[in-house]
């Protein structure tokens, strides 16, 4: 389930796959890599400030 994540498919096809009603439920079973949140941190961040991610001067 953890690869699924990781792999980007939504969350909610991955809940409906192992077959929880909750999504929190899916969570409880969901770990992913410290790898994987520093991607996803470092992308919803550069929607908003693109410019902390630019190349040093």
């Amino acid at each position: 389930m953890t690869h699924l994540i990781e792999f980007d498919y939504p969350e909610r096809f991955v809940q409906e796959q192992v077959g929880h009603l909750h999504a929190s439920t899916t969570a409880l079973y969901t770990g992913v890599s410290d790898e994987y949140r520093t991607r996803l941190l470092r992308r919803a961040l550069s929607e908003h400030r693109d410019d902390l991610w630019g190349e040093p001067e």
